[in-house]
């Protein structure tokens, strides 16, 4: 059985998503873990709502900072289905993309928060290793 995701059916969970890689990271966060069938048209490809391509090129443009990637990602998620979607009322179901799209633009937002904080507690420090090469003071004056 499939589930309905705007205009899109929802297959199984697909385990082809390598998770300890940063495009992995952007769909868990996004999420973006199912390939979604095309009801429009049953003869195209199941695919994810973005393509390797696209998180990568998110990726880039954020500095490889998957929680800034994947923030992006529900912005342009957001927008997309805010202006899909408007507002729509039939006999017995209603959309509103504006609820929608706040929902996932608050989503982006508490993944910016985190992707800050994350960066104000990297507490890193540098190790240095000393030398101890004898110094003779009187020939170095």
């Amino acid at each position: 059985m499939a589930l309905c995701h705007g205009g899109l059916a929802i297959l199984g969970f697909m385990s082809e998503i390598d998770f300890s890689s940063p495009v992995g990271q952007v769909r868990v966060l996004i999420p973006d873990l199912r390939k979604l069938e095309d009801l429009r048209d049953l003869r195209n490809e199941s695919r994810y709502l973005f393509a390797d391509e696209e998180i990568e090129a998110l990726l880039a443009v954020n500095g490889g900072n998957v929680k800034l990637a994947a923030a992006d990602a529900c912005d342009a998620i957001g927008m997309d289905k805010a202006l899909q979607l408007l507002v729509l009322k039939t006999d017995d179901k209603q959309t509103d993309g504006a609820k929608l799209l706040s929902a996932i633009v608050a989503r982006a937002r508490q993944l910016r928060a985190q992707a800050k904080e994350d960066e104000e507690n990297n507490l890193c420090f540098d190790v240095v290793h000393p030398t101890f090469e004898p110094v003779d003071w009187a020939v170095n004056f």
